[in-house]
């Protein structure tokens, strides 16, 4: 009983599992079956809609950016170049024209004044120093306050006590060396002057008293007359200034004027440059009077002498002009041999022809001394022997 009951069992058992099977079987066909319909369907419906063309991706479009207002770039201002200052108009004077006492002249880098004058200064010069010797007769001391600016660059001195010089209506000009005055009180120094520097003093020339109220200054810096600047030393309006008047020379006659025929003494005679000469006298023997003009000279040698001649000399040219018959004139004689002032000097003498500048009308006279052989001492005759000169030579007899 118990064997049929357990083989009864296990027959149901296997009923259940073949009919569970069958099921599972019928569910998955049935769903393959609708797999493959949906399969075809797909593929149906993949054959009926055609596959578009692939479009370009769009590239994206930018968002519109607000346009910047410009800035409007500033025209390049150029650096304006300074402002150049004026150039004065050069200044410009003359001897009938000059600049007025207490104005100011421009001379280079200085700018020059005069203060004051003392027209007579005689008494002050003396009493500054004893040694101090009196001016010559007609002549006096004359002093002039000046006063100088320097302007230019870095540092300059003025050297307004030898280069500025004087001239009145006598047509001579006056310097400090020929005609200097000695110590004078508060003197025009000389230092060095840096821009914007300025200094003052005095400058003293010994004139003739004729000329002391006519005097106009210059500076002479290198014995020209070019770009002169004259100022005067008077209050007041310019001065007429003289005329010269003609020459005092005559043409010369055929053959006068040579070695054998010379120009006769106190005879005017046209030399070169503008100049006129004459030979007023001579001192054949001037031994004596040389050695008294100063204890320093030399006696001459055996057998020479001193011998001097006094000259006088005018100059009738265009501008101005210096004589220089110190060392411009020569002596000659029988022995047939020059004598210069220079080789044959005879030291310091009495009343020496000066350098002075000298304008037209201008007259100025002193003394020549050569040392000599004796023996030529009555044939001398003089004649001009100036450097560079092509003139001719001229003859003056001196005896």
């Amino acid at each position: 009983m118990s064997r049929q009951l357990i083989l009864l069992a296990i027959a149901s058992m296997l009923l259940l599992v073949v009919a569970a099977c069958q099921t599972q079987s019928a569910d998955d066909s049935a769903t393959s079956d609708d797999a493959e319909e949906v399969v075809e369907e797909s593929d149906d419906a993949v054959e009926e809609e055609p596959t578009p063309e692939p479009t370009e991706t769009p590239e994206p479009i930018p968002e519109p950016t607000a346009t910047p207002e410009l800035t409007p770039t500033p025209e390049p201002t150029s650096t304006p170049e300074p402002t150049p200052e004026p150039t004065p108009e050069p200044q410009e004077s003359a001897r009938d024209n000059p600049i007025l006492f207490g104005e100011t002249a421009i001379i280079g880098d200085w700018e020059v004044r005069v203060l004051d004058v003392i027209s007579d200064a005689t008494d002050a010069v003396l009493n500054e120093n004893q040694f101090n010797d009196p001016p010559s007769e007609d002549h006096q001391f004359f002093i002039a306050r000046v006063e100088a600016t320097y302007t230019g660059p870095d540092y300059d001195y003025f050297d307004g006590r030898y280069s500025l010089q004087v001239v009145g209506n006598s047509a001579v000009s006056y310097n400090t060396f020929n005609n200097r005055c000695g110590v004078i009180p508060d003197e025009l120094g000389d230092p060095d002057v840096y821009e914007g520097g300025t200094i003052d003093g005095n400058v003293c020339w010994e004139v003739r008293s004729e000329d002391a109220d006519s005097l106009l200054m210059y500076y002479d810096e290198f014995m020209g007359d070019s770009d002169r600047l004259y100022m005067a030393l008077y209050e007041g309006d310019p001065l007429p200034i003289p005329d010269p008047g003609d020459p005092p020379s005559e043409p010369l006659e055929e053959g006068v004027g040579t070695r054998d025929n010379p120009i006769p003494m106190n005879t005017w005679t046209e030399a070169s440059d503008g100049w006129h000469l004459r030979v007023i006298s001579t001192t054949p023997d001037a031994t004596d009077a040389v050695l008294d003009e100063n204890q320093f000279n030399d006696p001459p040698e055996d057998g020479s002498q001193f011998f001097i001649a006094e000259v006088e000399a005018t100059y009738f040219g265009r501008t101005s002009e210096r004589f220089d018959g110190r060392y411009g004139l020569r002596a000659v004689g029988e022995k047939a041999v020059t004598y210069s002032t220079f080789s044959e000097s005879c030291g310091v003498i009495p009343g020496e022809i000066s350098d002075q500048e000298v304008f037209p009308g201008g007259v100025i006279s002193g003394n020549v001394c050569w040392a000599i052989d004796s023996a030529d001492a009555d044939s001398l005759v003089m004649f001009e022997d100036w450097f560079l000169s092509t003139s001719d030579r001229i003859y003056f007899a001196l005896y």
